[in-house]
């Protein structure tokens, strides 16, 4: 659990093998294969008037204060945040906790906040968190890797990513 850069320069010293990374990007001396795109979610307490909506729209979250972790990928979600914000001429109101995921989860349940979550995440239930998705947000999901490195294990969950992304909607 780190940003993409830093997965990059693990996979360079041939210190992990992959890393599976939001977005579509290029580093030096890194190869990487897009796999799936996961539509971008908003965790809610449940007692959040938004609950009520089904799809929240970005101008819906202009106000409200996103929880991130500050270490692994906690700098990117601010960065993403950021960007998805500003085109609304707004900015964030970002709390960065130091926690692991599912606290972080913990203090959403509480109301101290939202959090922005993919797809994948909406699996992890903790009573007193919902689901909603944000309209038209989806993000790629990439698995980027050095070419180089012939652990054969990594070659066979290399095969295996690129079969599983040739089966699916890769959107």
């Amino acid at each position: 659990d780190a940003e993409a850069n830093d997965h990059a320069a693990a996979i360079r010293n041939f210190d992990i093998d992959a890393a599976f990374v939001f977005g579509k990007f290029q580093w030096a001396q890194c190869d990487s294969l897009h796999l799936w795109t996961e539509e971008v979610f908003v965790a809610l307490s449940e007692g959040h008037p938004l609950t009520r909506k089904e799809k929240v729209t970005w101008q819906d979250l202009v106000d409200e204060t996103f929880l991130v972790r500050s270490a692994g990928s906690g700098g990117e979600v601010r960065e993403y945040l950021r960007r998805r914000l500003a085109v609304l001429g707004r900015r964030p109101l970002i709390n960065a906790q130091r926690i692991g995921r599912s606290s972080l989860l913990g203090l959403v349940a509480t109301g101290r906040g939202v959090a922005a979550a993919t797809q994948s995440e909406t699996v992890i239930s903790v009573p007193g968190v919902v689901y909603r998705p944000i309209v038209g947000e989806a993000l790629p999901i990439s698995v980027i890797f050095s070419r180089r490195n012939d652990n054969p294990a990594f070659r066979a969950l290399l095969s295996l990513a690129r079969s599983m992304a040739q089966g699916s909607d890769r959107s």
